[in-house]
This record gives structure tokens, C-alpha cells and sequence, in this order.
């Protein structure tokens, strides 16, 4: 079945399975090379996305640390410095190529509670403000009440209305107390305070006799009713501030924070699998290369073997029937004539050339037998003897003659030799020499066909080489790039280490300063109390000169009632009119001595007031003074907890660049090996080509010959 097949066909074959499994090696390589370069750029996306999220982190810890210090300082700045610090966020989140929905929602929360807790800051600093003006304004209301009773010499609603103002007094401290430290314990306290004043009031107004107090009255209760209503505004307000502080504090910040470390994890899990899947599919890349390159070496020489044995045997025993046939045996048997390809038109041609062969050996036979049957008539046809004779002679020359030269082109073709033909010969042997010229002239052209394509396949092959090489050439460039980053990255992590260790030296630093501020504080809360209790005395002593003087009033009354009774009476009333009068004396010098008194104390009670004032403002500022340092502190541990989870990051970026670096070089090295196997490729097409030259062919024939020549 095989040998119906022709040259071209045979060779045809020979070539159509290694040409189809370069073709499959071109494709191996080629997907292996693809999936790398994907791989390479997924892993180096994640590391973008993963250096981006590290920024975000540091604008999440700036805004953090925002918070916490508007938080104990409450100034605008602090404000600004969130917002900048929110958009740095949102700016470094759009660049983010895997971007979570719930990232964006918790920023904006973020940003929306932090609003909500500085605008809650300003309506509560309005309130108090508020707060801070009406209770003043009362206490100024209640000294006019007192100051026109004492003239009207109104002792009851007087006390009455000093009592009233030390209870609001008291309740001013405490208010104070409350706003500064956010103390609702003191409010709460200041709330009582100011009812005890508003019972007091109730009994003042029941005091008081004239239309022109009772107002007074009602504008000091009106005042403080306003200032009742500010502070439990105030409370209200500082009860959604805290609420919204801790929301923002405890449950809005980390809740952003454990989405950052969350991304962060799914990246280094990404980049963990992008790293091995990148290694394998170079591992599967070489081995199917290197398997498919000894399969198209090993495929190759073998098929070129088995074809040439194919082809050389089918010539062989064609020239070796032409050559028996020449010999005279003209009854071997020629195969092949059956086939309908170049060796069948052969065989056929060559059947005619045995029967002409034939033909001529029974014309001897005939010939000889009319000599032996007609020696009679020999000298009658000598001469037509002679001239069959020559004929004979020159067709046995003739046959000779073809039977040579076909041998002489088998023989070419057999040494390989393709551009062998047949020139003019006798007309009987045209058809033989046109079908042998036709069957040269086509193997010619398939050979040719043959070197141009296994000429391509070089091409080919040295065009894989040089794009191994240059991928070789880009990993090691990669390669290097990344050895630099490692390193810039190790003295990165050395710096942020020795920062954290400074931080943790300052924050050591502050806790000291922070408690002694602490015990400062407590020195002066205790001077502020004694303070307190000798303002307290000098209330009392000026309600008891008060009453001292109120008697002394009434003593000068008697005695002046005294002595006009002593004078309606008479000489019997002297005695008792001087008794009266020194009387009178001693009332007038109580209540001098009084008066003077009281405005002894009513100074000092003032610069006890001074003083225990400067206390309080020298307390609130150790307060502020401790907070700022104990701010510092907590700063400080946020910087330097900062600067140790930055370190750990940067460790942790180092070691991933590093391994990063492991991996491109395994890269360049599998691509400096696929270079190798192509350029192997390349020397077994260039043996390929060797072997083709063992057939000659007419230079330019394959482009210029159609099949039909």
C-alpha cells in the first residue's frame, strides 16, 4: 500500500511530523513564556497595591492621631490636619487595582463621625459659654438684692439672698468643674446646688416687701432658671459628644484598622501564590520544551533515515531491472507499473522498452531461420541481408544507446544528483524519456521545497533564541533592580528601628513629667478646698458683722428712743439721758467698728477670692499642663508603636522583595535554558539542512518550477 505513494508524497511525509511538533514546541514555549510575564506583572500589581495600602496605613495612623489630640486639646488644627490626612486615604485608595467597597464605606464613616463629634464640640463650647454668662449675671442680680435690703434694713431677706448667692456660687465651681474635666458628677451636684437656691429664692420672695424687689427677685430667678436650663443643655450635648467620641475612638478606627490589616493579609496570600504558580509553570515550561526538543531530534533522524531507505530502495530496483533488461534478459519481471507516480510511469516506460527488447529477439530468431531456409537465395539477398543487417545493428545501437542513458540518469539519481535529465533519443524511447525528465524535474522541486522550508525553520529557530535571550537579559535586569531595592528597604527598617527606640525613650520621659504635673495637681486641688473653706469663714463672719451691725442699728435706735423719754422726763431723766447717750455712743461705735470689720473681711474675702482664683487657674493649668504631657506620652507610644509595626512591615516588604529576587532569577535561568534548547533546535534543523544537501538541485528551481514542468 505504501509503495503507491510518490516521491513527492514520501517525502512529503517524512517532513509534516517533525514541522507539526516544532509547531507544538513553538506553542509550549510560547504559553509558558505568556503565563511568566502574566504572572510577573499580577505579582508585581500586588506588591503596588501593597506598598499603596502601607501609605494608607500612615495617613490612618496621622488621622488617628489627629483625633486623639483635637480630643484633648479641642483646637482647629487638628481638624484640618484629619481632613488632609482622610483625603491622602481616599487619593491612595483610587489607585488601589483591587479595591474593596467596605474600605471606602468605613473611610467615609470615618470621616462622617469625626464631623460629627467637632460639630457636637462647638454647639457644647457655645452652651457653655451661655452657661458661663448667666450664672455670673444672677450672682451680680442677687449682690443687688442684698446691697438695697441691707439699706432698707431688710436683715432677713439679706441673709436670705447671701445664702442664695453662696449657693450659687458653689454651684458656679462646680459647673466649672464639670465642663473643664467633663465631670457629670459635678453637674449632677450643681444641679442640686441650684435647686437648694431656687427653694432659697421661693422664701426670698416672701421676704421682700417693695414692688422694686420683688422685680429684682424675679430677674435674679429668671437669670437663673436660664442658667439651670444651659447646663443641663450642656450635659445633653456632652453626653452625645462622648458618645460620638467613642464611636469614633473605639469602634470606627478599628474597626479601618482591622480592614487595612485584613487587605494587607489577602495580598501577601496573593503574592505567596503568584510566587509558586510563577515557579511551576517555568518548571512545566522547561521540562515540556526540553521533552518535545529530543522528541523532534529523535523524530527527525529517524524519519530522514527511513525515508531515504524508502526512496533509495524503490530507485535501486528500478535501475537494476533497466540494468538486466540492457543485459538481455528480457524476462525479468518490472514492479511497480501498476502505481500511477513517477516510478509507475517509469516501470510502464520500461515495459515497453522489454517488449521492444522481445521484439527484436524474435526478429533475430525469424532472421536466422530465413538464412538456414533460403541459403539458396543468400547471394540473391546478400544485399537486402546486408541492409536488414544495418538496421538491425544500428536499432541494437539505438537501444544500447537509450538503455545507457537511462541507466546514466538513474545512476545521477541514485548519488543524489536531481538535476539529471535526458536529452534526445530515439523517438521510440520519447514517451520513457519525457516520463523519466517529468519525475526528475518534480523530485527536484519537492527537494527544493524541502531546503527552503527546513531553511525557515532556522530562521525560525534563531529568532526564538534571540527572544530567550533578551528575556534572559530583562530577568537579570529585574533581577538587579530588585537586589537594590531589597537593600534600600534593610536600611529603611534600620532607621524606623532606632526611631522607635528614641520614641520609647521621650514617652518614658513624659510619663515622669506627666506625674509629677499629677502631684502638682493634687497640691494645688487641696489649696483650692482650704481656699474654699476660708471663703466659707468670711461668708460667716460677714453675716455674723451683718447682724452685729444690725443690732448696733437697733441699739442707737433704743438709745436714741432712750434719751427723748429721759428728756420728756424731766430731771429725773438725766441720769438715764446719759446712760442713753453713751449708750447711743457705744451702738455708734460697734457699728463703725462693725462697718470697718466688715470691710476688713469684705477685702480679704476678695483677695481670698484673688488667690483662690490664681489656685484654680494655677490647678487648671498644671491639668492642662499634665494632659498635654500625658497627650505627649500617649503620641509618643503611638509614634513609637507606629515606627515598630513599620519596621515589622518594612522587614516583612524585604523579605517579599527578596524572595521576590529568588524568583527572577529562577526566571532568567529558566530562560537562559530555553535559549539553550532552542539553539540545540537550531543546530538539529541546521543538520536537517546538511543532510538535504545530498540532493543537487537547479538553484532558484523551487520558486521557479511549477509542478507540471
Amino acid at each position: 500500500m505504501l509503495n503507491r505513494l510518490g516521491m513527492q508524497a514520501r517525502i512529503a511525509i517524512g517532513f509534516v511530523p517533525p514541522l507539526m511538533m516544532m509547531l507544538v514546541l513553538s506553542l509550549v514555549a510560547y504559553n509558558g513564556v505568556s503565563s511568566i510575564t502574566t504572572a510577573t506583572t499580577t505579582y508585581l500589581n500586588a506588591a503596588g497595591d501593597q506598598l499603596e495600602l502601607s501609605r494608607m496605613g500612615d495617613c490612618l495612623t496621622d488621622a488617628n492621631v489627629a483625633v486623639l489630640l483635637f480630643d484633648r486639646r479641642r483646637t482647629p488644627n487638628y481638624v484640618e490636619d484629619f481632613r488632609t490626612n482622610v483625603a491622602c486615604m481616599r487619593d491612595m485608595e483610587e489607585k488601589l487595582t483591587e479595591r474593596a467597597a467596605v474600605l471606602e464605606s468605613l473611610v467615609n464613616d470615618y470621616a462622617t463621625g469625626f464631623s460629627s463629634f467637632v460639630a457636637l464640640d462647638g454647639q457644647k463650647a457655645a452652651v457653655r459659654d451661655k452657661a458661663l454668662d448667666f450664672g455670673p449675671w444672677t450672682s451680680v442680680a442677687l449682690q443687688d438684692i442684698i446691697r438695697t435690703s441691707y439699706r432698707g434694713g431688710n436683715l432677713d431677706a439679706m441673709l436670705t439672698a447671701g445664702e442664695v448667692n453662696t449657693l450659687l456660687n458653689r454651684s458656679l465651681a462646680l459647673v466649672e468643674r464639670f465642663l473643664r474635666a467633663e465631670d457629670l458628677s459635678a453637674e449632677t451636684e450643681a444641679q442640686a446646688r441650684i435647686d437648694e437656691a431656687a427653694a432659697a429664692i421661693e422664701t426670698l420672695k416672701a421676704q421682700v416687701s417693695s414692688d422694686l424687689q420683688r422685680g429684682r427677685v424675679a430677674i435674679a430667678e429668671a437669670l437663673m432658671e436660664n442658667y439651670r436650663a444651659r447646663v443641663s443643655e450642656a450635659r445633653a450635648l456632652m453626653e452625645k459628644e462622648v458618645a460620638a467620641r467613642a464611636r469614633v475612638l473605639d469602634t470606627l478606627a478599628p474597626g479601618l484598622s482591622a480592614q487595612f490589616q485584613d487587605i494587607d493579609h489577602r495580598l501577601r496570600q496573593s503574592q505567596e501564590a503568584l510566587g509558586q504558580e510563577t515557579v511551576d509553570t517555568a518548571s512545566a515550561t522547561g521540562n515540556q520544551v526540553t521533552i518535545i526538543t529530543i522528541a523532534v531530534l529523535a523524530g527527525s533522524l529517524a524519519l530522514s533515515w527511513v525515508i531515504g531507505r524508502w526512496i533509495s530502495r524503490s530507485v535501486g530496483n528500478m535501475a537494476n531491472t533497466m540494468r538486466e533488461i540492457a543485459e538481455g534478459n528480457t524476462d525479468v519481471e518490472v514492479q511497480g507499473a501498476e502505481h500511477q507516480h513517477q516510478l509507475g510511469e517509469m516501470a510502464r516506460s520500461l515495459i515497453v522498452f522489454q517488449e521492444n527488447a522481445r521484439a527484436r529477439t524474435e526478429a533475430e530468431a525469424e532472421a536466422r531461420a530465413g538464412r538456414e531456409a533460403a541459403d539458396a537465395q543468400r547471394l540473391q539477398q546478400e544485399e537486402e541481408r546486408r541492409q536488414q543487417e544495418a538496421a538491425r545493428e544500428k536499432s541494437a545501437a539505438i537501444t544500447k544507446a537509450a538503455l545507457e542513458t537511462f541507466a546514466a540518469g538513474l545512476d545521477g539519481l541514485s548519488g543524489g544528483d536531481l538535476t539529471v535529465r535526458i536529452g534526445s533519443i530515439d523517438p521510440a524511447y520519447d514517451a520513457m524519456r519525457l516520463a523519466f525528465n517529468q519525475t526528475m524535474e518534480r523530485l527536484e522541486d519537492t527537494v527544493g521545497r524541502i531546503k527552503a522550508s527546513s531553511a525557515s525553520m532556522m530562521g525560525s529557530t534563531t529568532a526564538i533564541v534571540d527572544s530567550a535571550q533578551e528575556l534572559s537579559g530583562r530577568a537579570e535586569s529585574q533581577a538587579s533592580s530588585l537586589e537594590e531595592t531589597a537593600a534600600t528597604m534593610e536600611q529603611m527598617s534600620a532607621s524606623v528601628k532606632t526611631t522607635a527606640e528614641s520614641a520609647q525613650q521621650v514617652r518614658s520621659a513624659a510619663l515622669d513629667a506627666s506625674e509629677r504635673a499629677r502631684r502638682g495637681s493634687g497640691v494645688v486641688s487641696d489649696a483650692v478646698q482650704a481656699m474654699g473653706r476660708i471663703e466659707e469663714s468670711s461668708a460667716k463672719v460677714t453675716n455674723i458683722i451683718g447682724a452685729i451691725d444690725a443690732i448696733a442699728f437697733q441699739t442707737n435706735l433704743l438709745a436714741l428712743n432712750a434719751a427723748v423719754e429721759a428728756a420728756r422726763a424731766g430731771e429725773a431723766g438725766k441720769g438715764f439721758a446719759v446712760v442713753a447717750s453713751e449708750v447711743r455712743t457705744l451702738a455708734q461705735r460697734a457699728a463703725e467698728a462693725a462697718k470697718d470689720i466688715a470691710d476688713l473681711i469684705r477685702d480679704s474675702t476678695g483677695q481670698v477670692a484673688d488667690g483662690a482664683r490664681l489656685v484654680r487657674e494655677a490647678g487648671d493649668a498644671l491639668v492642662e499642663i499634665r494632659d498635654a504631657i500625658e497627650t505627649v506620652a500617649s503620641r509618643v507610644a503611638d509614634i513609637s508603636s507606629a515606627a515598630s509595626e513599620q519596621a515589622s512591615g518594612v522587614e516583612e516588604i524585604t523579605t517579599t522583595v527578596t524572595h521576590l529576587d529568588s524568583l527572577t532569577q529562577q526566571n532568567s535561568a529558566l530562560a537562559e535554558q530555553s535559549a539553550a534548547n532552542a539553539r540545540s533546535l537550531g543546530a538539529d534543523a541546521d543538520e536537517l539542512v546538511n543532510l538535504m544537501t545530498y540532493f543537487s538541485v537547479t538553484e532558484g528551481a523551487p520558486s521557479g518550477r511549477s509542478r507540471a514542468a
